[in-house]
């Protein structure tokens, strides 16, 4: 037998909160087991607005989720989850310097820093940050956007973190070992490229735009 949205997300809750019967849930949430029954076995009935509230209370959980299953379970989740839809929060370099960056994109979920959306679409492993002056062909004024969990392939601008700072450069492996090039045209070429010793990769670019 086929179960409704409403039996189903049910069933869904009880389980993450440990809520082994129907009798319990029905003592919790003042919803009469019949109720309960007749929501699971009879997937075309529709029920009391009243008692649609009282378990969504009791399961901890969005009354439209529970009745529709649509945006996320839980409150929390679904702030989150309209964040990440709003894209990447906008950093500064100097503020990645003394930050764990995996720690920093978690604590970020939970403010109101500014977002932009990624043009490729938007996850919570994304950050972005504002090009203040050129960057090889990427122009000052647009904006990069970085893949915290993402590995670097050869060729591939990366964030590089140092002991003293943060920089945009390009990821260069050839014969078991790794390179960074400097963006900064102003350079000769033989001085652009170093390989890597002490500098940690941080991110790995994902898009540019400018808006």
């Amino acid at each position: 037998m086929t179960m409704s949205i409403l039996a189903r997300n049910i069933e869904t809750r009880k389980r993450d909160l440990g809520i082994s019967t129907s009798i319990q849930l029905a003592k919790d949430s003042g919803v009469s087991r019949a109720v309960l029954t007749n929501i699971k076995n009879n997937p075309d009935k529709s029920i009391m607005l009243d008692s649609a509230v009282r378990l969504a209370e009791s399961l901890r959980c969005r009354l439209e989720w529970l009745a529709t299953g649509k945006g996320s379970p839980t409150a929390d989740e679904y702030i989150i989850a309209s964040k990440i839809e709003h894209g990447a929060p906008l950093l500064t370099l100097n503020e990645l310097v003394n930050t764990d960056l995996a720690e920093l994109t978690e604590s970020l979920l939970e403010s109101d820093r500014e977002r932009l959306p990624c043009p490729i679409g938007n996850s919570h492993n994304q950050i972005v940050i504002r090009v203040s002056e050129k960057l090889g062909k990427y122009y000052a004024g647009g904006y990069m956007w970085f893949d915290v969990t993402k590995s670097p392939v050869s060729g591939q601008i990366v964030l590089v973190k140092t002991e003293s700072n943060v920089e945009v450069m390009e990821f260069h492996s050839a014969h078991g070992r790794q390179f960074l090039k400097s963006l900064n045209d102003d350079l000769p070429m033989d001085l652009r490229f170093s390989e890597i010793n002490d500098q940690t990769l941080i991110a790995t670019f994902s898009a540019y735009a400018i808006f």
